[in-house]
């Protein structure tokens, strides 16, 4: 399928620069509230007397919305662009985000916190392929890189940041604290973004509408029955319905000539399948480092805020430092190599983290979190290059909804998992210093679990295939 004759052959450097900063900055603020919540979910259950098993909702109702939107918003934004889409998604994050920081309630807090997965969605599609189809090929490494190191440095700051915030001013400061970094980008996308050149494919085929739809309602079906699978027979019961309706989705995939889901590129292309299978396994296995240790930290160890997030900040730090290098690496070696090894750090990592106890000493913590941060930085910018590079340019909106899609299935499983876990060891209890030793127990086994799941993720990444830009 050719492309239409839109794309404008030289935009100056100045442009691209302007464009890589301003998909940075959208890249910037989803991580930072994640990672920030993530830190303050203890003082929200406290705050609102929310159970163990219903906490990690907050983070989930942010991630579903992510999940369930990202495929349609990426196929949308190959047919009519990605322009609108992006501002869009810049909108819906600034709203959501002053929804959470006058939240008073629980519900209100996870409407916010959706709005904002919702636009998170819009920007997760297309921002890569913003970057991929302006920027020279032999620069896609680079500037992938460079727009993971700004997702880092979000997940490096948003402890930090979001621990000084809480014990300053309380929780509700972190979303108020990420509404000027949003508002910059949607001011600088107002005056750049639409002079950009639209990549489209030339086809007269009808948008797979019905398509969109299923694939909404299984995945919203799916994700709510995993997130809720402790609390009765109903989420199972919307679980197995949720399958069911996603087995009729890729049926009726199959049959369409324009699909939501690229099922036959899926089928077809190992690279670009077991690259994305390699993302969803690595996610769901490392996302929910974050949120263990945080109360391994302050539920175990004892740490205040601002303690526990000066300590979670190691990992990001290392991964902002090391992926522009290992972006710009991966357009000269193969980068299945770099993401195996990624992977296999990755794993190494998790395993040890399930032998700390309550005097692991803090710098043997610290040491595991920088050799993780290491891994999961050769594992990311690579494998996400090994994605783009796997489909031609009239394909990427769906090919960056697809890594996100996997990503984002990834962390909402992660984050279910040790929601489980947590109800099944330490049942109906809200977590507390009280109840340290049954925690400690609870989170030794999730990280054994998830240590098990990346060794597994280890062949998916190995055997992809070799990318055509190495």
């Amino acid at each position: 399928m050719s492309q239409t004759a839109q794309k404008l052959p030289n935009l100056t450097r100045a442009e691209l620069t302007t464009l890589l900063l301003i998909v940075s900055l959208s890249a910037f603020a989803t991580p930072l509230v994640i990672s920030g919540v993530s830190v303050a979910l203890l003082y929200i259950s406290e705050d609102f007397n929310t159970l163990a098993s219903h906490i990690g909702w907050v983070l989930t109702s942010f991630l579903m919305a992510s999940a369930v939107f990202l495929f349609p918003f990426g196929k949308l934004s190959d047919r009519i662009g990605k322009q609108s889409i992006f501002m869009a998604g810049l909108s819906f994050q600034l709203i959501g985000f002053v929804i959470a920081g006058l939240s008073t309630s629980f519900p209100m807090l996870l409407v916010g916190m959706a709005l904002g997965g919702l636009g998170s969605a819009q920007v997760l599609a297309v921002g890569i392929p913003l970057l991929t189809t302006n920027f020279p090929h032999q620069e896609r490494g680079k500037v992938i890189g460079i727009n993971t190191a700004a997702t880092y440095t979000a997940l490096a700051l948003g402890p930090f940041v979001g621990g000084v915030l809480i014990d300053t001013y309380g929780w509700h400061s972190i979303f108020w604290a990420l509404i000027p970094i949003v508002a910059l980008a949607l001011c600088l996308a107002i005056r750049v973004i639409p002079k950009l050149p639209k990549i489209v494919p030339n086809t007269d085929k009808p948008f797979d509408g019905l398509g969109a739809v299923i694939y909404i309602i299984a995945a919203s079906l799916v994700l709510v029955g995993i997130s809720r699978i402790m609390e009765g027979s109903d989420a199972v019961i919307m679980l197995i319905i949720g399958i069911a309706i996603a087995v009729i989705f890729f049926w009726w995939e199959l049959k369409q000539p324009e699909p939501v889901f690229p099922i036959h590129v899926f089928i077809e292309n190992k690279l670009f399948r077991n690259s994305s299978l390699a993302a969803l396994i690595n996610y769901g296995a490392s996302y929910a480092v974050a949120m263990l240790l945080s109360f391994y930290l302050l539920g175990v160890r004892g740490f205040t805020g601002t303690e526990a997030g000066t300590v979670l900040i190691a990992q990001s730090v290392v991964m902002a430092v090391l992926t522009p290098f290992t972006g710009r690496l991966s357009d000269r070696i193969d980068p299945k190599i770099l993401a195996t090894v990624g992977m296999i750090m990755t794993a190494l990592a998790l395993f040890a983290f399930s032998t700390l106890t309550s005097t692991t000493p803090l710098w043997v913590v610290i040491g595991i979190l920088i050799f993780l941060g290491a891994g999961i930085a050769f594992f990311s910018s690579p494998n996400m290059n090994s994605i783009m590079s796997s489909v031609p340019d009239t394909q990427a909106g769906i090919a960056s909804a697809t890594a996100g899609t996997m990503r984002v299935f990834g962390q909402v499983v992660s984050v279910a998992a040790a929601t489980i876990a947590f109800a099944v060891m330490l049942g109906s209890v809200v977590i507390s210093p009280e109840i340290a030793d049954s925690l400690l127990e609870a989170i030794s086994t999730i990280f054994i679990a998830l240590g098990l799941l990346c060794t597994i993720g280890i062949w998916f990444s190995y055997s992809r295939g070799k990318s055509g830009n190495s």
